[in-house]
């Protein structure tokens, strides 16, 4: 169930375990996304020596997103793409990345849509116009508000 998830990575000294299970239910606490039903756990024996890990989420829709279990919430993942009806998710050593290699020790990840309250756009320029016009209107909507209050 929740498709299939696959991880490559740079720098895995030998003797160092990395494990992929699925789970039936919710292993962390209430999304603030609207959840596929689809949760994982990947685990990294230890992370010492390790550059880098790709892990890879399919089959997926756009505009699905990954998140991980930070022990208190479910938070976005920093560094994923989605191509080819796949979400891959970077982890490296080098640059700050959430969840970063050494949370891996027992990380639950799930998949969603966009966090709730957050307006999805188009891509390309009808989405960049689309974001500017909702600024405006916020914008306008905020300075209206302030005004009577003077």
């Amino acid at each position: 169930t929740g498709g299939d998830v696959t991880v490559t990575g740079t720098g895995i000294p030998t003797g160092t375990t990395l494990t992929v299970v699925t789970y039936t239910s919710n292993p962390g606490g209430k999304t603030s996304f609207s959840a596929t039903g689809n949760y994982w756990d990947v685990h990294l024996s230890d992370d010492t020596g390790v550059t880098s890990l790709t892990i890879e989420f399919c089959p997926v829709t756009s505009p699905t997103q990954i998140y991980y279990w930070d022990g208190w919430l479910w938070d976005l993942c920093s560094h994923q793409s989605y191509s080819d009806g796949c979400v891959e998710v970077y982890i490296d050593n080098t640059t700050p990345t959430h969840p970063s290699l050494s949370d891996l020790s027992g990380q639950g990840f799930a998949s969603g849509g966009p966090p709730f309250g957050v307006p999805e756009f188009p891509s390309g320029l009808a989405g960049i116009a689309a974001a500017i016009a909702a600024l405006f209107v916020v914008f306008a909507l905020r300075t209206r508000v302030l005004s009577k209050k003077s």
